[in-house]
């Protein structure tokens, strides 16, 4: 059975509420936003050492000998808060470094993400569909001076019924597979590129979620980062060579240009669109997208947690009217 879409929308919005919560509650204990225990009145404990400290301030008759064992050493500053540990100056710009490496899609750092998305409004029927799409991007060292940058893209789709006499559809798609030569050094005015191959594998185990043929292009990007900014643009083109011929051929273009903005507290906003245009039937689809992302430190490895609402510009006959993503980001620094 079909939600209505009024329903749809009130699910995962009453979702994004709990993972922004938890968002909070991670940026609360990293030392982000204030905490109650921040306002909390102080123990009678410290209460005792401040007066008494006060009191060893204050002026004594020439009469009174001071002793040593009247000495109270000042209250060390402390990083501990109600048992919320907040993070040494070493670990804020850790933290910082991480997320501006995490905005850069084709640095150096290891990393799994876990992309989670919900979009609402395909077919006749305002259908929705679901996708958990795996994207490991792993560096490998080359020389001195380059890196291969391999990034993976491996979705687990559902589509709920289109239309009236349509089965849901549910299983795995296509992989997009992408190859990155990447100097280890900006390049003249802090400039980042990368070129390569782009890889189109027929992995769908439905005929629904991929398009049965095998593909090839080149990719490539072009990135700046500037203090907290990073800008730039992906860009690859898939043609298909093999495959089941009865299918129909791919011939495609994607485009996607994105802006982020990193504070110093490792919060991240990007704006972006992977924009797809099909070269057959000549249509553009265009997502445009804001996420809202930050960094955490946990063990063994950090994390960054966001959330993505998704609009579409301009889409297919029948394509998705809108989106939210909530996504992980399993990160493996190199130290």
């Amino acid at each position: 059975m079909t939600l209505p879409c009024k329903a749809q929308a009130t699910i995962w919005l009453r979702c994004a509420t709990v993972l922004l919560l938890a968002m909070l509650s991670g940026c609360a204990q990293q030392n982000i936003i204030p905490t109650p225990a921040d306002f909390a009145p102080a123990t009678q404990d410290q209460n005792d050492r401040i007066a008494t400290a006060s009191d060893q301030t204050a002026v004594r008759p020439a009469s009174q000998p001071t002793s040593d064992a009247l000495a109270v050493s000042p209250v060390e500053p402390t990083t501990q808060y109600a048992g919320l540990k907040r993070l040494s100056p070493e670990e804020q710009a850790t933290r910082l470094e991480l997320a501006k490496e995490v905005a850069n899609p084709i640095s150096n750092l290891a990393r799994l993400p876990l992309r989670f998305t919900y979009q609402s409004g395909i077919g006749p029927k305002h259908a929705y569909t679901w996708d958990l799409l795996a994207s490991p991007l792993i560096p490998f060292n080359l020389s001195e001076n380059w890196d291969l940058v391999l990034q993976t893209n491996v979705p687990l789709e559902y589509v709920a019924p289109v239309a009236d006499g349509v089965d849901s559809k549910f299983g795995l798609g296509d992989t997009l597979q992408g190859f990155y030569i990447v100097p280890t050094a900006p390049g003249r005015r802090g400039w980042i590129y990368g070129v390569g191959p782009e890889f189109l594998w027929p992995t769908a185990t439905n005929d629904s979620l991929g398009a049965g043929k095998f593909g090839a292009g080149p990719t490539a990007a072009v990135i700046r980062q500037v203090g907290g900014f990073t800008y730039g643009a992906l860009a690859y083109q898939v043609w298909s060579y093999a495959g089941d011929e009865d299918r129909r051929s791919v011939d495609s273009t994607v485009l996607h240009p994105l802006f982020t903005y990193t504070f110093p507290t490792a919060t991240s906003v990007t704006f972006d669109s992977a924009s797809e245009y099909d070269w057959l039937a000549h249509q553009w689809t265009v997502p445009v997208q804001f996420t809202l992302a930050q960094v955490v430190l946990r063990n063994p490895h950090p994390v960054q947690l966001s959330i993505t609402y998704r609009y579409f510009a301009d889409k297919p006959p029948g394509g998705p009217d809108w989106g939210i993503g909530f996504n992980v980001i399993v990160l493996f620094p190199n130290n």
